[in-house]
């Protein structure tokens, strides 16, 4: 039995792990705000918590994220983050604690989305004197814009392209489209779980692909397996690819 120390549970992804939870995992405390009908404590704080177990997961907002490394190294306890909006200093702090544990972090546990960003690394080498432009669009209650799924995508394109200029959005005149620019849109409204399409616009012809998330229980379930992939690893910082891979 993995038992799992979950911050972020009294949000959506929270919840949905809860409702298609493996049967050798168990859920021992949370972190979160709010009250759930649940059979474990939840505390506002994680250095509140005193139960034992295995590996962290981490659905909470990124602000928590410093915390919460500091808590796992103390701990010496594998850690999942799922955090998105994570800055330089966070990501230099992760790679510094993963020496010490072991770390998975990514924007997006879809193995789908996973899929998407292998398929934009090789439209990006084929297609490559087209522009491209990607959008993500996600529920009315998302905070932070572009999406950590956007910003993976963006990284698949610079992989092959090399350094793009990116371009957050257009409005008013500008100066006509360079190949090397790359322009990023978010759109936020309704219950929208999550939508990124990349284009690939040539002088005659387009290609456009796009993952539709239908739920947010394909976020879970590629956490489930990264969970069994941590819990293997001694130390070392990982992605969804070495998940899907190893």
């Amino acid at each position: 039995m993995i038992k799992i120390l979950f911050v972020g549970i009294t949000g959506a992804m929270g919840q949905t792990f809860l409702s298609v939870l493996p049967q050798d995992m168990r859920i021992v405390s949370g972190v979160g705000k709010g009250i759930l009908d649940v059979d474990f404590p939840i505390y506002e704080s994680i250095t509140e918590v005193t139960e034992d177990f295995d590996v962290i997961v981490d659905f909470s907002h990124v602000n928590l994220l410093d915390g919460v490394l500091d808590f796992a190294l103390e701990h010496k306890k594998p850690l999942l983050i799922a955090s998105t909006g994570i800055t330089e200093t966070l990501h230099d702090k992760i790679d510094a604690i993963s020496q010490s544990i072991p770390i998975v972090q990514s924007g997006n546990y879809s193995y789908g989305v996973y899929a998407l960003t292998q398929a934009v690394k090789l439209l990006s080498e084929i297609l490559e004197d087209t522009d491209v432009e990607i959008i993500e669009k996600h529920h009315r209650f998302k905070k932070d814009a572009p999406s950590g799924t956007a910003e993976m995508l963006v990284n698949a394109v610079e992989q092959v392209r090399g350094d793009m200029d990116i371009h957050y959005g257009r409005s008013g005149q500008s100066d006509d489209r360079n190949l090397n620019d790359l322009g990023v849109h978010s759109i936020r409204g309704g219950t929208i779980v999550g939508e990124h399409s990349v284009i690939f616009a040539d002088i005659d012809e387009v290609v456009e692909i796009t993952h539709t998330a239908a739920s947010k229980k394909i976020f879970a379930k590629g956490a489930f397996k990264a969970i069994y992939f941590i819990m293997r690893q001694d130390v070392g910082r990982f992605d969804l690819g070495d998940v899907v891979h190893g």
